[in-house]
């Protein structure tokens, strides 16, 4: 099936609990692969800002981390609270060469950010999805347009048909 965007779009970030992943049953909902691949394979870039320490294992065991090119979660916050700590205590700490964040824990403004700076897309050309309307305003507040997820998946064919679409494709 031939797909392509009819948007500007050029990155989607999506929260994991209750939107992506479901914590009950500790799968992905039905759909979220097929999702994911169709994004990739029409070259939006995938971004993740998630408070759950336990995201990149999530993304690992469930098969789907290869989709996802901007992480965002509480373990990147707590390991750069750390690290500042250490920093502030010690003359001389060497930062790994990974990437931290810069986010106080809980904010997913400052996630979000963190994002969209890595990636270098603009507000207005990323959509952020979550099931918690509290997060959305705050997508919104930064510029990022929104999709509200339901905590079952059955969001996943709308948003498809939302973001993509069969007019305005290249040839």
């Amino acid at each position: 099936m031939r797909m392509c965007t009819n948007t500007n779009t050029r990155l989607v970030v999506f929260d994991l609990d209750d939107t992506l992943y479901d914590p009950r049953t500790n799968a992905m909902f039905p759909g979220v692969g097929d999702m994911l691949a169709a994004l990739k394979e029409n070259k939006f870039a995938i971004g993740l800002a998630s408070y759950n320490a336990y995201a990149p294992d999530v993304l690992r065991d469930c098969g789907i981390g290869r989709y996802f090119e901007f992480v965002e979660h509480e373990d990147l916050v707590r390991s750069a609270q750390i690290l500042r700590r250490m920093q502030a205590a010690c003359e001389h700490v060497v930062e790994n060469d990974w990437k931290w964040s810069s986010c106080v824990a809980n904010d997913k403004r400052c996630m979000l950010r963190n994002i969209l700076t890595r990636s270098g897309v603009p507000p207005e050309d990323a959509f952020f999805v979550d099931d918690q309307v509290r997060y959305l305003k705050t997508a919104e507040e930064i510029g990022l347009r929104t999709f509200e997820a339901t905590t079952d998946g059955r969001w996943i064919p709308r948003f498809l048909t939302f973001i993509m679409g069969d007019d305005e494709c290249d040839t």
